[in-house]
């Protein structure tokens, strides 16, 4: 069940990402709620593997989150 709950949750988050790229004008604030969590999931992979409760490979596949998390926060700083 928890397999099938976060592939819901990424669908769900992949296809708001799809849509707010697709508006003329970026809603900042989503955006924003965007860089949290993927900064969440990049930090608790993180955390998992440093406590010994994880792989380093969630790491490796999270920092594509950390990854794509800067650009947007780059972004909404430089655009304030």
């Amino acid at each position: 069940i928890y397999a099938a709950m976060l592939s819901y949750m990424v669908a769900v988050f992949g296809f708001a990402y799809a849509w707010l790229a697709l508006q003329p004008q970026i809603n900042r604030p989503v955006l924003a709620m965007g860089v949290v969590g993927k900064l969440g999931v990049f930090f608790i992979a993180l955390g998992l593997w440093l406590a010994e409760h994880g792989g380093g490979e969630a790491v490796v596949v999270a920092s594509g989150d950390f990854t794509l998390a800067s650009i947007w926060l780059a972004w909404l700083l430089k655009r304030v």
